[in-house]
Parts: C-alpha cells; structure tokens; sequence
C-alpha cells in the first residue's frame, strides 16, 4: 500500500524548487497537484460596455422559457418542447459570428452540434456542453418570487434573476461569448472544438444528450476526445483557510427503488390492525431507520479532496488531519467529516429519499395496493446492485417474519396483485452506475489545471489548488463515457455567485458570468497548443 499510515512522501526533496507537477504518494493515492499556471496566446480584454452588454444577452436567454418536465413525450408529439425553437434563433440572432464560422448539426431536432472545424484532424477535439432546459417553474410559486421568474431581471447590485439562470444558461453563453471573442481575435483552432448542447438534462437526458453523444461518436469513435467540460463543481476561497477550485472527477450513482404492498381489499368499517398503507409506512420507517454510513475510499474523488485539505489547509483540526493521513482511522475520519453538514456527507454517503407515496382509491375502501418509489444516489465505492441486495437483507425479515406477507425480490417478476399479501421490490424507471473517475494527471488535466491557477489565484495572490471533487446529482456527462476518461463538470464561478438553484428566486451574478466567459476563452487556447 505505500507509506506508513502516518507519513507522507514527497517525491522532490523538500528544500529544492519542485518539479513543474508536485506528486505525493500517501497509503496507495496518487495525489497529483496542480502543473504550472498555462497562460493562453491571447488575454481576455473585456470590451468597452462588454460587461452589462453581456449580461443583457444572458437575461435574453433567461427570458426564452424552456422548461423540461418528467412526463413529456417524445420531440415531435409534445408541443411543449417547441420552446426550444425559438431559443435556437435566439442563439442564432443573438450570436450571429458564431453561426457564421462554425458548423451547426440539430441532431433530434433541438440537440445543437456546433463543431468549430481545427486545421489538425489528427488531434482529438475538445468538446464543451452544455443544456439549454430549466427545470419548471410551479404557477402557485411564481407570486413568491421578488422578480418574475422568465423576466431575466438585472438589479442594481449586478444579479440576473430567473429560473435557469446559473443552471445552466450562464453556463451556455459564456460559450458563445468566449468564442465570439475568439473570432473577433483571428483565433483559428488547430483542435477541433466542439459544442454540444443537450435540451432535457433536467430529466435525464434521453432524448437530448444521449442521442448527441450517439452522434458525436458517429462522427470521432470510441475514446476520440481530448477534453470535455460541463457543469459541476466550482471554486470556494476559503475551505478551511485555503482556497480551492473544485472540478468534478466523478458522479455518484442513481438508483430509484419501488416498494409495493399488495393486501386484501374491504370496508374501512371493519379493518385490519394494519392496512395496506400502515404495512408500507412501517416498511418506509425501516429502510429510514438503516442509513447508509459515511465512507472514504481511494475511488472517491473526495477522498484525494480530502488528502488535499489536510496537505494544504491551515485551519483543519490537527486531529482529524492525523486520522486523513491514517487509512486505518478513514472511518472516524469520516463520520466527522459527515457532521459539517448534509451536503458533505453524502460525498461520501448514499442518500436514500423516499420522494413518492400513493395509495387508497376512497375514504371507505381499504387500500388493495399502496407503494412508495424510494430516490437513492450511489457513492462512487458501491454500486445499483449491491444497493438492491441490502435492501432486500434489511426489508425481508420484516416482510416475512413480522409481517407474515410474501417476499419478492428484485429478480422475482411475480405480480405482487396476483399474489396477494406481499410486498415487491422493483426498479422504478432507469439506473445509472457510478461514473468513472477522472485522472487527475496527463495533458488535458495539464490544461483545466493550469488554466485556472492561471486565472483564478487565491485573494491573497497565493496559489489556488485545484483538487479532484465530485458531483452528488448527475449531469449530461453520464452519455458521454464512451467518449473519453477526461470528463470534467467544472464551472469558473465562486459558489456564492449563484442563489437558489432550482427554486424560487433563482438567480445569478455577472460577475461569475464574466469569469466563466474568461475560463472558457483560455480553456481554448491552451487546449489547441496541448500535445496528448
């Protein structure tokens, strides 16, 4: 495995400068820190009026409804993806210098493929995405907002509001932005650039990313992309006294599991000590009372976060920095780690939610079938199927032995109807596994890296450490695997930047529309001069 549990080797001498990528070997992770700050040909120089005009090509974006719903139909026979119309010839109005130099392919009607043709067709291209849906907007929460939701409002203070605005449409036209400074710059690409831009990520993806990625490997093949950026993490200026840059390396899994409860029918006059329901909540109260527990492991991007954390932050607890640095005490670790807060634990943690419940037809029957659907996100150590055989080891004793009811497992296809007292467990809708991890080293983490310790210095001016993270949620990225292994969900804005995602009073900063524009407009750069 390495090192002792308590030493950390450094692979220069300590009182030497540092080679131009410093590696530390700690109890079997590669901990690969940041190259040398890359700074790109041509600088960004913001054009006079360039701030507050792009931010007002941003509010138009905000401004085109397009919402996605979990329910809608196929493109084509859902009217209400005809939305995505006229947020095209938005784009194409708006960004008239784009749809002039580059190539745009719909792929099922609304995916958009703009491919920015290099001189070089041996290199691999680097593909940018990004999603042009929001989640909706729910009519009785609209008078709740302080300004419209699809108004695109641009207050005093330099915020945008509305729904979608940092999720995902700064995002998205800042590639638009950078690339049109780009052309206004005589840049002309060795490498291919490629920007994919999906129209149902809010719901998985299906219709949009994964046929565009379908159609990307069409086009280049297996393993034919040199760098890829989407949406995820960000950068925080102060984690524990240091500031950090947090690219996404991972994605937990997705998993969403059906609890049924099939019973006898009757008259609610005279009824069981439990009915139906009962029996289901007693079932919920079970699977709650058996989280998951908190756990670091070396597949965890989090994990080298950490390893990370403990090398570079000042104010870590001297006593947890000495469990990070012990894998024999990765468990304590991480039980502490968990109590910061909710969000950290389930970096490290499945979640498990039970998000649906339905049963009962009339006040007078009793329930012959009730179920709950229960919404549950992998860590990157486990997997769909060993989820599955937990909560068949936790739920069948109940079933069987408390509840004298018929068992049936995920693999068992019986109707839980026609067998009558018993309680299934199935697969409700899709499941994504874990996703791949990243290396965290070789030429295109070369480029993320070093063009954000380019840009984005801490406050103090010291370096920023750009440190392996992972997304709880699940991006458009989960299509693209076959692609490449150098998938990055990273986004140049500070975390306090955005407020609200998802819910009322969303709303963004132009400052981070600005420093998203930046990271796109080097990004390019030092990704055309970089060698694989």
């Amino acid at each position: 495995m390495g090192a002792p549990p308590d030493e950390r080797l450094p692979l220069h001498e300590p009182n030497t400068a540092p080679p131009t990528r410093s590696r530390y070997v700690f109890r079997g992770i590669m901990l690969v820190l940041a190259p040398s700050p890359i700074a790109p040909p041509q600088p960004f120089k913001e054009p006079q009026r360039f701030k507050h005009a792009a931010a007002e090509r941003w509010s138009g974006a905000v401004q085109a409804r397009t919402e996605s719903f979990d329910e809608m139909d196929d493109v084509g026979k859902d009217p209400r993806w005809d939305a995505f119309f006229e947020f095209a010839e938005y784009l194409k109005r708006t960004y008239s210098t784009v749809h002039e130099k580059l190539d745009l392919e719909k792929v099922n009607t609304h995916g958009l493929l703009y491919t920015w043709q290099g001189s070089d067709e041996s290199l691999k291209p680097v593909v940018l995405m990004a999603h042009q849906d929001t989640v909706p907007v729910p009519p009785e929460t609209v008078p709740r907002w302080t300004h419209p939701p699809f108004s695109g409002h641009i207050d005093a203070d330099g915020w945008v509001w509305g729904r979608g605005v940092s999720d995902c449409k700064r995002l998205l036209i800042s590639l638009f932005e950078a690339i049109t400074l780009l052309i206004e710059q005589d840049f002309h690409p060795t490498r291919t650039v490629v920007l994919s831009l999906g129209f149902d990520e809010e719901v998985s993806g299906l219709r949009g990313a994964q046929t565009l990625a379908q159609r990307l490997e069409e086009i280049y093949g297996r393993d034919s992309v040199f760098l890829l950026v989407d949406e995820g993490g960000s950068m925080k200026d102060d984690v524990l006294g240091k500031a950090f840059a947090l690219p996404g390396m991972s994605e937990k899994g997705y998993l969403d599991v059906q609890i049924s409860v099939a019973v006898p029918g009757g008259h609610s006059s005279v009824p069981p000590k439990h009915t139906g329901i009962g029996i289901l909540a007693h079932l919920i109260g079970v699977v709650e009372e058996h989280q998951h527990n908190p756990h670091l492991s070396p597949f965890n991007p989090f994990t080298t976060h950490l390893q990370c954390v403990a090398s570079y932050a000042p104010e870590l607890p001297a006593s947890l920095r000495r469990k990070l640095r012990d894998v024999r005490k990765w468990d304590e670790a991480a039980e502490e780690v968990a109590s910061w807060s909710g969000a950290v634990r389930y970096l490290m943690q499945t979640s498990q939610a039970v998000d649906i419940i339905s049963g009962g037809v009339k006040i007078n029957a009793l329930p012959e079938l009730a179920y709950a659907v229960i919404n549950q996100r992998i860590t990157v150590s486990s997997s769909p199927a060993e989820v599955e055989a937990r909560l068949e080891r936790i739920l069948r004793p109940h079933i069987e032995k408390h509840l004298n009811l018929t068992f049936i497992g995920f693999d068992d296809h019986r109707d839980p109807n026609e067998v009558v007292r018993a309680v299934k467990l199935s697969v409700f809708g899709g499941v994504t596994p874990p996703a791949p991890r990243t290396p965290a080293e070789g030429a295109a983490w070369d480029v993320l890296a070093g063009t954000i310790r380019h840009l984005f210095p801490a406050p103090d001016g010291s370096e920023r450490i750009v440190s392996p993270y992972i997304s709880t949620g699940n991006t458009d990225t989960r299509w693209y695997w076959n692609l490449t292994r150098n998938i990055y969900r990273f986004q140049a804005v500070e975390a306090q930047q955005a407020a609200n995602i998802h819910t009322v009073d969303e709303r963004a900063h132009i400052d981070g529309l600005l420093s998203s524009i930046k990271f796109i407009h080097a990004l390019i750069q030092n990704a055309d001069r970089a060698r694989e």
